[in-house]
């Protein structure tokens, strides 16, 4: 396997992924899920252009408030910190995706779905200048007034990285704990506690992915204190190890 291209293989999941550039890697996934089931993703400081083709009832998107059941080729842009839950029907599912940390879509703030998708990518450009085009289908929006729940997760991304305790959050709102937990699940669906940690597995994925050094520095830089802890909460939302995820020398 070449320095560019790695396989990862779970109980859940295939991912094949290839860097196609310094700052853009492409992956292929096939899920086996036990259906149905809810996923929620919490994404890190990368911009993400993924496509599959979804048949009539297997999958539900929601974001910001909102949901929806997409079908056919379809594409999807998710900006940097988004929060997305999946409500999976089929136990088999397949998409691509096109992941970097530029901004190569800044005119889309929110979650967005689009019918049909970009046919060859070779570097951000090529996804750009399609999506510069194309007709959204449905956009996730921020609903207004914005609600405390949005406050507070806004919080929680600009300070991922911080080993600040969630009583420190919770007075920050003048919240007791169990009021912030409960006004962020209520609204997202995850406790502040396993977002954040999402967070910071999501943002440490895409490091290993793209940047030098050790592993223990990445786990530093995303908000770990320690290698053990790292390890654990990894291997707990990606069924996988860090190393796994490392792109290595031509063999």
């Amino acid at each position: 396997m070449s320095s560019t291209e790695l396989d990862i293989v779970t109980d859940t999941y295939q991912s094949s992924v290839k860097k196609i550039a310094k700052d853009l890697f492409y992956l292929n996934r096939k899920h086996e899920y036990t259906a149905p089931v809810q996923v929620v993703d919490a994404f890190g400081h990368f911009s993400i252009y993924a496509h599959g083709y979804i048949n009539t009832g297997e999958l539900c998107i929601k974001a910001n408030g909102q949901s929806y059941e997409p079908q056919g080729n379809i594409s999807m842009f998710i900006p940097k910190l988004s929060l997305v839950q999946w409500d999976i029907i089929s136990p088999h599912l397949e998409w691509h995706a096109y992941v970097s940390d530029q901004d190569f879509a800044p005119q889309f703030k929110n979650p967005t779905l689009f019918s049909g998708c970009i046919s060859e990518v070779n570097s951000i450009g090529d996804i750009s200048t399609w999506l510069k085009t194309a007709v959204p289908l449905k956009t996730f929006n921020q609903q207004a007034p914005v609600p405390l729940a949005l406050e507070i997760k806004n919080y929680i991304d600009a300070h991922f990285q911080l080993e600040i305790e969630v009583s420190e959050i919770a007075e920050k709102f003048n919240l007791s704990d169990s009021q912030l937990t409960k006004l962020f699940k209520n609204e997202f669906n995850i406790s502040p506690v396993k977002y954040r940690s999402k967070i910071r597995v999501f943002q440490s994925m895409f490091d290993l992915f793209s940047k030098e050094g050790s592993v223990i520095d990445i786990a530093l830089d995303t908000g770990f204190n320690d290698l053990s802890r790292f390890n654990k909460q990894f291997k707990n939302i990606t069924k996988s190890t860090p190393s796994k995820f490392r792109f290595h020398p031509d063999k």
